[in-house]
């Protein structure tokens, strides 16, 4: 009898780690169904992971509709795509779980990110904290002072996840929240200057995961067990690989100084 119990409770035990195991998968966001600009880039990927998937706003509206279905005509008007991207890359960890790469980023090693995903059966999420300048696999000069190397900056580019982790959907509202601000104020007063950073991307994320007050030095306290950062040194995957798709002025950090966010 004995017996039969420990065996019953080693099958639920594993019933519930499979509910909860996190998918093997990696992802990018397009904003348009022509993939040509970034075809070297998604072969690069395929060729490690076969799964890899491009999500387009045919995929992130139908997610928009489950947790804020009066985002999707806000989300429809956004002009810089940089900003669906910020909101896509939250949904769909929170959705799917998984691995979100941008669209110049590059496989380092596949079996480093595969050894990632085994973290993920410790925490819900993993972060890269971009301590020095690194990209195309060579460090560069730092920009930032002696003091400020043990500083968390952690980049949105490159975000690992469980499913389901509400930290993520609390990120995704409060982006969609302050985008339907953003869209209301133009609607009212035309161009205001802004920062798509603030609004939806890298600094939302810092600011919601960061501890207020540690000087950018401690996750958040709530989440500090579930969370594990990582140097971007050290991630198998490195940023500016591929950039065909950039062109001069069409950045976002640079759009933003005179283009409206939104269609009228």
């Amino acid at each position: 009898m004995i017996d039969i119990l420990v065996n019953f409770w080693k099958r639920v035990r594993r019933s519930k780690q499979n509910d909860h195991a996190p998918i093997n998968h990696v992802f990018a966001y397009w904003d348009s169904d022509d993939h040509t600009l970034i075809e070297e880039m998604k072969a690069d990927w395929r060729s490690a992971f076969p799964n890899f998937k491009i999500f387009g706003d045919s995929d992130i509206i139908p997610l928009i509709a489950e947790v804020q279905p009066d985002f999707i005509e806000t989300y429809r008007r956004i002009r810089l795509a940089s900003a669906k991207s910020d909101i896509a890359r939250l949904l769909v960890l929170y959705r799917f779980g998984g691995l979100y790469v941008d669209c110049h980023m590059g496989v380092v090693s596949r079996e480093g990110i595969l050894a990632l995903f085994d973290r993920l059966n410790k925490f819900d999420h993993i972060f890269v904290n971009r301590s020095l300048q690194y990209s195309r696999g060579q460090l560069e000069i730092p920009h930032y002072s002696p003091g400020q190397l043990d500083e968390y900056r952690l980049i949105s580019g490159m975000i690992m996840s469980r499913s389901g982790g509400p930290h993520f959907l609390q990120m995704a509202r409060q982006a969609m929240a302050n985008l339907t601000w953003k869209r209301h104020v133009e609607a009212r007063d035309g161009f205001a200057p802004y920062s798509l950073s603030f609004l939806c991307g890298p600094h939302l994320v810092n600011s919601m995961t960061i501890q207020p007050g540690s000087c950018n030095r401690e996750v958040r306290r709530d989440l500090a067990h579930r969370v594990e950062i990582i140097r971007e040194e050290e991630f198998p995957v490195v940023r500016n690989r591929y950039g065909s798709y950039r062109a001069p002025g069409n950045h976002w950090s640079e759009r933003q100084k005179t283009e409206l966010l939104f269609e009228r």
